[in-house]
C-alpha cells in the first residue's frame, strides 16, 4: 500500500512542480518575457493552494486574505492562508477582500517566483509580523497564544522556485542560511525564535529547516524557543529531484495535523455594544386586601462588554 500511494503523491509533487516552473512560464512569457507580471505570480499561487490541499488536513480550509485579532493587528496580505472555518465566519469586504480571524488560523504562506537573497530579509520578517498576529490573539480569559506553546503558534512558510544572488545565478546553501540569520538578528529590534519561519521550500535548490546547535543534525520544522537555532538546507538528492519538496508537504501535514486552532471571539472584534434597555417587572408584594400601593422593582440592563452585564437601577416604590 505504501507503494501505491507514494506513487500517487509522488505523481502530484512531480505535476506541481513541472505546472509552477515550466508551464507557468509557457503560458504567460513570451521571447523570455512576461506579459503580465501580475497574473503571471496570481497563477502561481493558485497552483500552490491547489497543490497543498492534498497535503493539509481535510478540516482546514485554504484561502489567501488578511489575518486580523481583536487587538486590532493586521498584517499584509498573505498569499496562502490555512484556517478552520468552522472557527470563524468568513469576513468579505465589498471590494472582495477576504479577512481571518488570527484564532482560527493555523498558517501561513507566501509565495514567490525568484526570490533574491537581498529581498529575502523583508519577506521573512513579513512572515515573522504575520506570526505576531496570532502570537498575540486572544484564546480566552487571561491566557494568550505567545505564551502556550508551539502547537498554538501560527504556522509560517515560503514557497519559491529558487534564491538568487544579484546576478542572478543560485544562492549557495551556506550563504542562504547566513542571509537568512541576518534577516532575524540585524531587524529592529531582532526577531525572537517563536517568531521565525518554519519552512523556506525553493522548488529548484532544497528545503530551509533546523537543527540545534551542539547536537548532531536532527530536522526540526519548528524553532527552538529560548535556546540557539541552526538553519539546515536539505538539498534534493538528485539534480531536479522532489524528495525535498515531499519532506516539505510531509511535515507542512504534521504541522497542520497538531497546530489548534480557536474559536474567534467575535465581539471582542466587533465596537462594544453600547445597547441597554429597560425591564420593568411589576410584584405584588402585599396582601391583595390591603389599601397599598403594589412594590414595583425596576432594572435596567447595560452591556459593558462581550462578557459582561452592568445592573444598573434600583427598586423603587410606585403606585399601581
Amino acid at each position: 500500500m505504501k507503494a501505491v500511494l507514494n506513487a500517487v503523491l509522488d505523481g502530484k509533487i512531480k505535476s506541481f512542480r513541472n505546472e509552477f516552473l515550466d508551464h507557468a512560464r509557457d503560458v504567460f512569457f513570451e521571447d523570455g518575457k512576461t506579459f503580465h507580471s501580475g497574473e503571471f505570480g496570481l497563477h502561481r499561487e493558485k497552483l500552490v493552494r491547489r497543490f497543498l490541499r492534498s497535503f493539509v488536513p481535510h478540516r482546514l480550509a485554504i484561502s489567501t486574505g488578511f489575518v486580523v485579532n481583536s487587538e486590532n493587528s493586521i498584517a499584509t496580505q498573505a498569499d496562502v492562508v490555512i484556517f478552520d472555518s468552522a472557527q470563524s465566519p468568513l469576513i468579505e469586504s465589498d471590494n472582495d477582500q477576504l479577512f481571518f480571524a488570527a484564532e482560527a488560523v493555523c498558517a501561513i504562506g507566501e509565495v514567490k517566483s525568484c526570490q533574491t537573497k537581498s529581498e529575502l530579509p523583508e519577506t521573512l520578517r513579513k512572515l515573522a509580523a504575520q506570526k505576531q498576529i496570532k502570537h498575540l490573539a486572544w484564546t480566552g480569559p487571561a491566557s494568550r497564544v505567545g505564551s502556550i506553546g508551539n502547537e498554538k503558534q501560527l504556522i509560517t512558510f515560503l514557497i519559491c522556485e529558487e534564491i538568487r544572488n544579484s546576478d542572478r545565478e543560485a544562492t549557495a546553501p551556506d550563504e542562504i542560511n547566513k542571509a537568512i540569520l541576518k534577516a532575524y538578528e540585524e531587524a529592529t529590534p531582532p526577531v525572537p525564535a517563536e517568531l521565525r519561519h518554519n519552512l523556506v521550500l525553493s522548488l529548484k535548490q532544497g528545503l530551509g529547516v533546523y537543527s540545534q546547535e551542539g547536537f548532531s543534525p536532527t530536522l526540526r520544522a519548528v524553532p527552538y524557543f529560548g535556546a540557539p537555532n541552526q538553519f539546515m538546507w536539505v538539498a534534493p538528492s538528485e539534480p531536479n529531484g522532489t524528495d525535498h519538496i515531499a519532506l516539505f508537504c510531509a511535515l507542512l501535514f504534521d504541522l497542520t495535523h497538531k497546530a489548534e486552532t480557536f474559536t474567534a471571539p467575535m465581539l471582542k472584534y466587533m465596537a462594544t455594544p453600547r445597547v441597554s434597555y429597560s425591564h420593568g417587572v411589576q410584584l405584588n408584594v402585599s396582601d391583595p386586601s390591603e389599601e397599598r400601593p403594589a412594590e414595583v422593582i425596576k432594572r435596567q440592563f447595560e452591556f459593558k462588554d462581550g462578557n459582561d452585564v452592568a445592573i444598573l437601577g434600583a427598586k423603587s416604590d410606585a403606585p399601581s
